[in-house]
């Protein structure tokens, strides 16, 4: 919704890729779970070859998940990112402890995010991790908490499967 042709780019993107390496496997980071779900629809809907794996997100040792875009931070401005890690981190206890309603744990993320004055939200979301769209309650295992935020100019995205 926030950025409402960026899919169609990946997805042209993804069909040159996958007509030019017409590689057998598809390599991502949980990090990118849009651009997964995105691409296993044009592979299942084209029907290529390609087998799509997903590794987890690589995080740096405080948390914060690895980007091109947070390695140029300020110490104040790292501080912040890591409150992104730190919610994904409180909701994850939250599923395990049960709770299961998206608009709960919308509510803390947002909650934990408002406490810091440089973060700028952009979306947070319960969501299906196939197809992205929202859900009415948390299946664990079928489901992904995805945030999405500014810091000052620099936008960051995380995500946590539940």
């Amino acid at each position: 919704i926030s950025r409402p042709t960026h899919f169609r780019g990946v997805a042209t993107l993804m069909g040159k890729l996958l007509n030019i390496v017409q590689p057998q496997v598809m390599v991502f980071g949980q990090k990118t779970a849009q651009r997964v779900a995105v691409v296993r629809k044009m592979i299942a809907d084209l029907e290529y070859e390609a087998e799509v794996i997903v590794v987890p997100t690589v995080r740096e040792e405080d948390g914060l998940a690895c980007d091109t875009n947070t390695r140029d931070f300020t110490p104040n401005q790292r501080q912040e990112a890591l409150s992104v890690s730190r919610a994904l981190k409180k909701v994850e206890e939250m599923v395990a402890s049960g709770v299961r309603n998206p608009d709960r744990l919308v509510a803390e993320v947002t909650h934990i995010l408002g406490d810091f004055r440089q973060i700028r939200v952009i979306y947070v979301s319960v969501v299906n991790r196939e197809t992205m769209e929202a859900v009415r309650e948390v299946e664990v295992g079928k489901c992904l908490l995805a945030i999405s935020v500014w810091i000052n100019e620099v936008r960051m995205i995380d995500n946590t499967l539940l």
